[in-house]
């Protein structure tokens, strides 16, 4: 019963810390999308304007190969005839599993364009297998320590005393009614060698 109930605490612990990391993961990488994606556009803006790109290229590359963001795959810029002004992916997009966000690019009430973000889920699902091998691994170790512990109880409460009880009982065959059988294990036991210190005591 006790393991049953350790192993049910700590499924439920770790059905809920994935569900929550999960949450927290795919909410994070929702700000740094839209963050970038408002970072991108406010630099977009004068690029567009005065047609040189090189600027918004560079910021680009850097936001989709530097190493903090491993989650974005790919940036389109887009200008409002809907030409590409500035882009950058990875050489591997990973997997399938992309969320797509766009940010127009409007100044005055006026469409100059968008932005256009590719971000991997996979990343964050991967994030997530490594915790759920993380709890299973507790999971496991939490298992086998339970079983140890109730392996051990059993054998000082139980087999211990019977293994006394037994040694007893084979002197008291032998005729040594001297004997007494001191066992205060709380159990049938106890009241098993009560029975037969009476019994030696009446012979």
């Amino acid at each position: 019963v006790v393991q049953a109930v350790v192993m049910f605490v700590l499924g439920y612990r770790a059905m809920g810390t994935l569900a929550s990391l999960r949450t927290f993961l795919l909410e994070e990488n929702k700000i740094r999308v839209e963050t970038l994606s408002k970072l991108l556009s406010s630099t977009a803006l004068p690029a567009i304007f005065n047609q040189d790109f090189r600027v918004l290229q560079k910021q680009v590359d850097e936001a989709v190969l530097g190493k903090s963001n491993e989650v974005i795959q790919q940036i389109k810029i887009f200008d409002v005839q809907g030409g590409v002004v500035a882009e950058r992916k990875k050489a591997i997009v990973g997997g399938e599993h992309l969320w797509v966000y766009s940010e127009p690019i409007i100044y005055n009430g006026v469409d100059f364009g968008r932005v256009e973000i590719r971000s991997s889920l996979d990343v964050i699902y991967a994030s997530m297998k490594g915790m759920f091998y993380f709890w299973s691994t507790v999971f496991v170790a939490a298992t086998f320590v339970t079983s140890l512990l109730i392996s051990v109880t059993v054998y000082f409460l139980f087999f211990i005393p019977l293994e006394e009880f037994t040694k007893k009982i084979r002197q008291i065959e032998k005729g040594d009614l001297t004997q007494r059988i001191d066992i205060t294990t709380g159990d049938e036991l106890t009241n098993l060698g009560a029975h037969f210190d009476k019994m030696t005591e009446t012979l």
